[in-house]
């Protein structure tokens, strides 16, 4: 299954945390696993990177920018499960 994990940034927050464990043991068994962040703070970053998940980075753009880039985004990406905290 296709996943995909929607968050503020990578900061080093609790909730981000979770999301990045849960990723990673979605990653494990066998689900394809992508994360979208649009602040930037990487502080998470190299963890998803070391388990294979790719990152899309959408930065610098207006809410309505991004609420139609998130759309796009989840729309031509076929994922069968969105997470977002």
């Amino acid at each position: 299954m296709k996943i995909l994990c929607i968050t503020e940034s990578l900061g080093s927050g609790g909730a981000e945390r979770q999301l990045v464990r849960l990723a990673t043991l979605f990653k494990r068994e066998g689900h394809e696993v992508n994360f979208l962040v649009y602040e930037e703070n990487e502080f998470y970053e190299k963890d998803l990177v070391n388990n294979g998940i790719k990152i899309i980075k959408i930065y610098n753009c207006s809410a309505i920018q991004r609420i139609i880039r998130i759309r796009r985004i989840t729309r031509q990406g076929n994922y069968g499960l969105l997470i977002s905290f």
